[in-house]
């Protein structure tokens, strides 16, 4: 089964202002956690997804929509250096949506006909169609010693992103920074099943 959310899609959503979460979702994003978050000694939070087992952290200070509680079978969850429900003067923001100098990271959780393997092949669907163009490729190695796949992706129509696919306990997990792609790297190692 491809993959139910392209990659160029995500993209050119953010392009024109909307959330890979409110599409996946049926009712719009809430900006107060509803699981418990914990402040490590470093600075940063930790939430765990319910569904997954799968833990992730993320700069304090930031903000964070989770998706709705419903049984879609891809969710993300959106951090942001900056107040994702409240963009008024921000400035002028970026082509990716994201105001200039900010980052916005997306932490999607697949359904289990995804793999990491089926992503890469959509990445390149969208790169083939014309609707992505890949400047950066790296295989790397997941915790489990799975193979994840690294892109950087700038999209036709605008907009572009930093993307990881890998799989974390049995789940395929993916993570796309627009922006300034600030603590993208730190996220994506805090990535572990609980």
């Amino acid at each position: 089964m491809k993959l139910q959310m392209s990659l160029i899609l995500a993209i050119l959503w953010v392009a024109v202002g909307c959330s890979p979460s409110a599409a996946v979702t049926t009712e719009p994003p809430i900006a107060t956690p509803k699981a418990a978050i914990t402040q490590n000694s470093d600075g940063t939070l930790t939430y765990v997804d319910k569904r997954s087992g799968i833990a992730f952290d993320y700069p304090n200070g930031w903000t964070i929509l989770e998706p709705s509680d419903d049984a879609a079978v891809i969710y993300s969850y959106s951090i942001a250096s900056y107040d994702m429900t409240n963009t008024s003067g921000l400035g002028k923001e970026s082509t990716s949506g994201v105001p200039p100098g900010q980052t916005k990271i997306d932490i999607s959780f697949y359904g289990a006909e995804e793999t990491p393997d089926s992503a890469r092949r959509t990445v390149q669907d969208d790169v083939d169609s014309g609707f992505a163009i890949v400047t950066k490729e790296e295989t790397r190695t997941a915790p489990d010693g799975s193979p994840a796949y690294y892109y950087e992706i700038t999209g036709r129509l605008g907009g572009s992103a930093r993307v990881i696919y890998t799989l974390i306990n049995g789940h395929t997990v993916g993570v796309v920074a627009y922006g300034s792609g600030a603590d993208f790297e730190a996220v994506v190692k805090s990535l572990r099943g609980i």
